[in-house]
């Protein structure tokens, strides 16, 4: 049992990685074609824990759901075959 919720807590990870990427694209994306990408980074690099500003919790979210997943795929060891 322990091994199937680690390797569905793996799986997850991964998708969710790769979701954060597709969506933070799209947004970055549709930031360029705004003019707005320059506006959102400055606001950022401001105050990077402003949290009531829209534009900095999107980028803070986008980087938590990046770095999450990473550091736990990176911990939860692989369980041992046999």
């Amino acid at each position: 049992m322990k091994k199937v919720l680690i390797k569905l807590v793996r799986i997850l990870c991964v998708i969710t990685i790769i979701l954060n990427i597709l969506g933070t694209s799209a947004l970055f994306y549709l930031a360029h074609t705004q003019n707005l990408l320059g506006f959102m980074f400055q606001t950022w690099q401001n105050n990077p824990f402003n949290f009531s500003n829209y534009d900095v919790l999107i980028i803070n979210n986008a980087i938590i759901f990046l770095v999450v997943p990473i550091l736990i795929l990176i911990f939860v060891k692989n369980p041992k075959k046999g």
